[in-house]
């Protein structure tokens, strides 16, 4: 399976945040913590070991989002989850406050940020 325009493969459905967060990851019979890299509504990208296998139906849980979904890859201490349905927006921008709050941005400069990704400031 390709993924991204570097392998051949077609962009990805929605755009990504990047979130360095512990996410805790569900599968039948066990639990684990992973690095969240980055988030968009429709999957997520985890680093860590070891690594479900491809196929692995999972839940994650990151702050106050839990998505169920699915290992699409797995390759270089890294997997992929494609979330079984999208979830809200509002939810991923959540995650971007917590993860800029965490690096000591202050709120004028997450405005900033907010407008610039949004196309209102150049």
């Amino acid at each position: 399976m390709k993924f991204g325009k570097a392998d051949g493969g077609g962009r990805r459905q929605a755009p990504r945040t990047s979130a360095p967060l512990n996410a805790l990851v569900d599968m039948i019979g066990q639990s684990r913590c992973f690095e969240l890299v980055d988030i968009s509504t429709s999957g997520a990208r985890l680093s860590g070991a070891p690594l479900p296998r491809i196929g692995t139906e999972v839940l994650l849980s990151v702050e106050s989002v839990e998505a169920f979904g699915a290992i699409v890859w797995s390759e270089h201490g890294q997997c992929g989850i494609e979330f079984d349905d999208p979830i809200d927006a509002q939810a991923v921008r959540a995650i971007r406050h917590q993860v800029m709050k965490a690096a000591g941005l202050g709120p004028g400069v997450q405005a900033a940020m907010d407008d610039w990704r949004t196309g209102m400031a150049r």
